[in-house]
């Protein structure tokens, strides 16, 4: 029974001392740069590119939303023999996801974000520099908090 209580203490130190949504977001692992170099798309190839993306939290994770989605077709529309895109959609996942942490659906006001189909078509080149660029705001947590939403 002592080492029960004493197991379930240092849980709960751990929790507390440990918490889910500590993870830093580094750019780098988005793998932009690498999809820059190691992918390939027909000339006339065009991709729905953030653009006006309210700052917003929630606007914020719909614009990544969209990129995740407008990514699955530059997967089919273009040639990735590493599977870079791969790993920059698992990236994409785990953003969103930390982002929506504590966020309560209920709070979102979408009708004032913009939609994927709004943005502007782009060449991939495009697409990435302000895929980057949302990103980077992400980063430099810019991103005013849900609560304030």
């Amino acid at each position: 029974m002592e080492n029960f209580i004493r197991i379930n203490v240092w849980l709960g130190i751990l929790c507390l001392c440990f918490p889910a949504n500590s993870f830093p977001l580094h750019l780098e692992d988005s793998n932009i740069d690498v999809i820059r170099g190691d992918v390939k798309c027909e000339p006339d190839s065009k991709f729905y590119t953030p653009a006006n993306v309210r700052d917003d939290h929630h606007c914020i994770i719909a614009a990544l939303e969209c990129v995740a989605a407008e990514l699955k077709t530059v997967r089919r529309e273009c040639e990735d023999p590493e599977d870079v895109i791969g790993l920059a959609e698992e990236f994409l996942t785990h953003t969103i996801q930390k982002l929506k942490n504590g966020v309560k659906i209920e709070q979102s006001n979408s009708t004032e974000c913009s939609t994927c189909e709004s943005w502007p078509e782009k060449p991939l080149t495009n697409f990435l520099d302000a895929t980057e660029s949302l990103l980077q705001q992400v980063q430099s947590g810019a991103i005013p908090s849900a609560e304030g939403s």
